[in-house]
């Protein structure tokens, strides 16, 4: 008698509690894919945002290295003729000349396709002509551009104060400062991928000719 009670008394679950449990099941599942999804986009955007940062950094370090220590060539980089000569194949909102104390003329300044490059052209004794080409690789350096490390150049500007040269005058005691602003952006059609950094940094030059 016991043991028939008993094995009445063995019961399964219900199809309203195995729905019940299916359904709180397949609700933390989705909580939980949602948010290793939101977490691995926002470690992917985090990623990126350094990276543009770090590469970035690193430009505005190299012209702010050049800048000090080599003299400025041309002193309107907004409306450079000689920039105008040198980077005839190259669509420029405006360029940065520098010339060092070897006589190498240096060249800042951005393409038409968001690239930021470094040119040190091929000039004559006084730099009204000067060589080099987009396919001549040893006569320029892409700094940021989408084949480097993907990164665009969305604005570049130089602000040179005074905007001529003071150093022909011995009445004004002006050195010469240049200010860069630069804005730059990971190239990617994904939103959370979408990074942009905007910088700025004003140098002195430490070349002194009084």
């Amino acid at each position: 008698m016991s043991i028939k009670k008993i094995k009445n008394n063995k019961t399964g679950f219900t199809l309203v509690e195995v729905l019940v449990a299916v359904s709180i099941f397949a609700i933390l599942a989705i909580l939980l894919s949602v948010i290793y999804v939101a977490f691995t986009k926002m470690q992917t955007r985090t990623k990126i945002s350094q990276q543009v940062l770090n590469d970035s950094q690193f430009v505005l370090e190299t012209i702010t290295r050049e800048v000090r220590n080599n003299e400025i060539f041309d002193y309107d980089p907004y409306d450079s003729g000689i920039c105008g000569s040198i980077l005839d194949d190259v669509n420029y909102v405006n360029c940065l000349l520098l010339l060092r104390e070897d006589g190498q003329l240096i060249v800042f300044t951005t393409t038409t396709d968001e690239s930021l490059i470094y040119i040190t052209p091929t000039c004559n004794s006084d730099y009204s002509d000067c060589d080099w080409a987009l396919d001549d690789y040893e006569s320029y350096t892409e700094l940021l551009s989408l084949g480097v490390n993907n990164i665009k150049v969305e604005d570049l500007y130089f602000y040179i104060k005074p905007d001529e040269n003071p150093f022909p005058s011995i009445t004004e005691n002006k050195h010469p400062v240049v200010t860069i602003r630069m804005q730059t952006a990971y190239d990617s059609t994904r939103s959370n991928e979408q990074i942009s950094h905007l910088l700025q940094t004003t140098i002195a030059s430490r070349i002194y000719k009084r």
